[in-house]
């Protein structure tokens, strides 16, 4: 890698910060996001001030460090859209999940309180290099790259930051380990990797952390609009007309009984009495709780959902059926008529 650093020294020797060095540095940044330009205490500085501008927890690593193309750039990472997501209250939806040629597909919906709503989607490829169909745990593994990347990109969108490629779409690029104060580690031992990834450990232990050893002046930048919540936001949107409800209207009711009475008419649940006790017989089992038990058909229908009415007049009507072809072929029967199934079972073969 091509990016020079700066040796830590120690605190009386640090040079002052130069204004114009950093903000030719922040330019650089802006538009390659390459933050190598910046000395190691400002990386660390940018590093924090973007995680306080999010509104997330810095201590968490929300942001990988990765190197592509020669250019040393913040990737946020699994924790920074979980984070975000929990920051900015975003709900998710998966309403879509199938697969299309040689590729598996993953939409999601997100909405916020304030009734802003979203859609993203991801594809991944259901084969490997050489084109041989993905099987067991690789297989797995590509159905839930479709989906948590969905679900990341989408929590990007929805607040306004423009998000990076996933890691396995970015050919060449490579995580690095950084230190706490801001110098990139070529070959970091397993401790300096571990401490890096932790900096709760690192506290713990005593051992400095990007929190310890950043000061005010260390980012490049100071200021600048947040892209945390605000109320308004979290807002809830006034519902206006009447209170959303559930439960059926009389309308709805009324076109339910009609349902009924015509899947019964001329059979046996065609009366008062046989209509109270089949009401009563389905709702007495350990399905329906207390509150929804009843002998009467109306009551139902009132306390019912969609789909539980629509099981109960898919049962009647099915009922119904068996018991008019039962009717018919005894009233054949009585008649002496041959079942045109029979009809052929006394003649000779050929």
């Amino acid at each position: 890698m091509s990016i020079d650093l700066v040796p830590v020294t120690a605190a009386s020797e640090l040079v002052p910060l130069d204004r114009e060095a950093a903000a030719s540095a922040m330019e650089h940044m802006l538009t390659t996001g390459d933050v190598g330009q910046f000395t190691p205490k400002q990386r660390v500085g940018y590093y924090l001030w973007l995680c306080q501008k999010l509104s997330i927890d810095s201590t968490s690593r929300p942001f990988d460090w990765l190197t592509l193309d020669g250019r040393l750039v913040f990737y946020p990472n699994r924790t920074c859209a979980e984070q975000l997501r929990r920051r900015h209250q975003i709900s998710i939806e998966m309403v879509r999940k199938e697969v299309v040629g040689d590729l598996f597909c993953v939409e999601v919906k997100g909405w916020r309180p304030n009734g802003q709503v979203d859609f993203a989607s991801k594809y991944v490829p259901l084969k490997d290099g050489r084109g041989n169909r993905l099987s067991g745990q690789q297989y797995a593994n590509a159905l839930m790259k479709a989906e948590s990347g969905a679900k990341r990109r989408l929590t990007f969108s929805m607040v306004g930051l423009a998000a990076m490629p996933d890691t396995e779409d970015l050919a060449g690029a490579r995580i690095v380990t950084v230190d706490a104060h801001g110098n990139v580690l070529d070959q970091p031992t397993e401790q300096q990797r571990h401490l890096a990834e932790r900096p709760r450990v690192a506290s713990g232990m005593g051992a400095p952390t990007f929190e310890t050893t950043a000061t005010p002046d260390d980012s490049p930048i100071q200021g600048g609009p947040s892209r945390a919540p605000t109320e308004a936001e979290l807002e809830r949107p006034i519902r206006t007309g009447a209170r959303p409800t559930f439960r059926p209207t009389k309308e709805q009711v009324d076109r339910l009984l009609g349902a009924w009475f015509a899947a019964v008419k001329q059979s046996s649940l065609d009366s008062d009495d046989a209509r109270a006790q089949f009401v009563g017989c389905w709702t007495a089992t350990e399905q329906w709780p207390e509150g929804k038990q009843t002998d009467s058909l109306r009551t139902f229908f009132a306390r019912a959902t969609e789909r539980e009415a629509g099981d109960l007049l898919a049962h009647v009507r099915a009922l119904v059926a068996d018991e008019k072809a039962a009717n018919d072929e005894a009233l054949r029967e009585a008649r002496g008529e041959v079942l045109p199934a029979e009809a052929h079972d006394d003649e000779e073969p050929f």
